[in-house]
């Protein structure tokens, strides 16, 4: 039988075109290939997927906005606050490698354990808010952790002092009663706890959408994931210009506040039950075709749970595999840029201007570079639309752009990127270093885009595939997703012990601008990413996906 092709062709360049062939036939037979729904299990239908409206893309998406603004908050004004708890340099790298930690091995596990999850919820709804109240909890702890170490420090000691403290403790409690050390462990551990809980929450935002959006709409939800976030990063850095800058506690309290609306959201969303699910059957009036025991999910152990995230590690879809693999060089960059662009902009700025203030050039630079960011992401789909290569599909009238144009378009965002990087070096003003800043947030744009589109639409395309081929298996699309991940977090976690490195050698070395220094090494990264992920994606367009 002559094999099916979801995809059409797909111009490469501009006389010449090769097919993404990803065949029915392929899917339906090779299960060691795609682990996407290996098990007999009932198969969400997803062709039968109703289009989403752009209202119901927004609701959908719109968790992602708190949990962006949480995040946003850290990474600005965080090591500032950590600072007045009395946190070295040194203490406060080995606090924020809880964010890479948390998401290289929390993620997949979340992932698993979603993919698995069979609440009356539905599977995404659990995580996102069950992470958001732990996280609504960590926030204010974290604002709060002198106030509570206080507590301990003004307890009542009914047996009096029967052991006198010594010079020490007396010095860590402070002049105003803080217990220093005290205030420093609360403020970490919620820190690590937080981040775990936000894995939980990125699990069931980013596969709620893959689960609800039919195939030709997966683009357009991960857009809108994109864009909640970019709205996220831009509310966050304007709360430091009407005075969240001075107060951790202020800030803690608003992020809490759009947590909760998200959790309300999310709880007022109906979820869409497949056609051929007991849950939609029985709606319906249909009697539920009887299950064996083998068809319902096996209770998940340790060495199981992670026998689910080695198997997909090996077995990723042909896109996902390449994207991932991009990851490595692109997050390795991105960590450097994001943790040290403030600190850069604020030394260009007391190098060069010393009577400006140095904090209030950081945080402008961080809120153009989500600003531009955010333009991006609401202009630069109308304008791809505009291009000959778009089209339309029967599914949708909208305009619609083929994956590779989609990959060329984020390596050469990965190119510009490393100009910018070397750009720091020749940046003499604050001016020109912040407008060199400003366009690196085009490329976190369609690095906050691109990368999820590509992988979410493959994976739709692999459901609907089995399910037009009359196969039946387990969604593992938060599994998949999760290990996406870890190709985002392992890269982070390297670029931390190489930078850490860095900067020691240049402080032995003498040398004054040191994370001018880094900033140059995440130029190597994105150059890495460009190359890499330009031969790969041409490598496996030749092999026939």
């Amino acid at each position: 039988m002559k094999a099916e092709y979801i995809d059409e062709k797909i111009p490469l360049t501009g006389e010449e075109e090769l097919p993404l062939r990803i065949s029915i036939s392929d899917i339906a037979e090779d299960d060691e290939r795609y682990p996407v729904g290996l098990d007999d299990l009932p198969e969400e239908d997803i062709s039968a997927l109703p289009e989403l409206s752009s209202w119901e893309m927004l609701v959908l998406t719109f968790p992602n906005f708190g949990m962006q603004l949480v995040w946003t908050i850290l990474q600005i004004f965080g090591t500032p606050y950590l600072k007045t708890l009395g946190f070295s340099e040194s203490e406060t790298a080995m606090v924020w490698l809880a964010g890479p930690l948390a998401g290289m091995f929390g993620q997949p596990v979340f992932g698993v354990l979603s993919d698995h999850c069979r609440s009356s919820w539905g599977k995404r709804k659990p995580f996102i808010v069950g992470g958001s109240v732990v996280t609504m909890v960590c926030m204010p702890v974290l604002a709060w952790a002198a106030d509570l170490s206080r507590y301990r420090v003004a307890a009542p000691r009914p047996f009096g002092d029967i052991h006198p403290r010594s010079h020490e403790e007396h010095r860590a409690e402070g002049e105003d009663g803080v217990d220093a050390v005290l205030a420093k462990v609360i403020a970490a551990i919620s820190i690590y706890i937080l981040f775990v809980a936000m894995q939980a929450v990125q699990v069931g935002v980013r596969s709620l959408p893959v689960d609800q959006a039919p195939p030709h709409q997966q683009p357009q939800a991960s857009l809108w994931g994109s864009r909640m976030c970019a709205f996220g990063a831009v509310t966050a850095g304007l709360l430091g210009f009407i005075g969240g800058a001075t107060s951790f506690k202020f800030l803690a309290v608003v992020s809490c506040t759009f947590l909760l609306i998200g959790i309300f959201i999310s709880l007022r969303q109906r979820e869409h039950q497949p056609h051929n699910s007991p849950a939609s059957m029985a709606e319906k009036g249909e009697t539920p075709p009887t299950t064996t025991a083998s068809s319902h999910p096996q209770s998940l152990t340790l060495f199981s749970l992670f026998g689910f995230i080695l198997t997909t590690l090996r077995t990723l879809p042909p896109v996902t595999r390449r994207t991932c693999q991009t990851q490595l060089f692109s997050w390795f960059a991105w960590f450097i840029i994001l943790q040290y662009t403030s600190t850069y902009i604020s030394t260009v700025s007391a190098t060069t201007d010393p009577s400006a203030s140095a904090a209030t050039a950081g945080t402008l630079a961080g809120l153009l570079f989500n600003s531009v960011s955010l333009g991006v992401n609401i202009v630069l789909p109308s304008l791809i639309a505009l291009l000959p290569l778009a089209r339309k599909s029967a599914h949708d009238p909208r305009p619609s752009v083929p994956a590779p144009f989609l990959s060329r378009l984020w390596q050469a965002s990965h190119l510009l990127l490393a100009c910018c990087m070397f750009g720091t070096h020749f940046a003499g003003t604050t001016a020109s270093a912040t407008a060199l800043f400003g366009v690196t947030g085009v490329v976190w744009a369609v690095s906050q885009w691109v990368p999820f589109a590509l992988i979410t639409k493959e994976l739709s395309i692999i459901q609907a595939a089995r399910q037009e081929a009359g196969r039946r298996g387990e969604n593992r699309i938060g599994t998949v997703l999760g290990v996406h991940i870890i190709a985002s977090t392992f890269p982070q976690v390297v670029s931390a012990f190489a930078t850490t490195g860095l900067l020691r050698v240049t402080e032995a070395l003498g040398v004054g601008n040191g994370v001018g220094v880094a900033l140059q090494l995440a130029a190597v990264g994105a150059l890495g990413a460009a190359v890499w992920g330009q031969w790969r994606w041409r490598e496996c367009v030749k092999a026939g996906f």
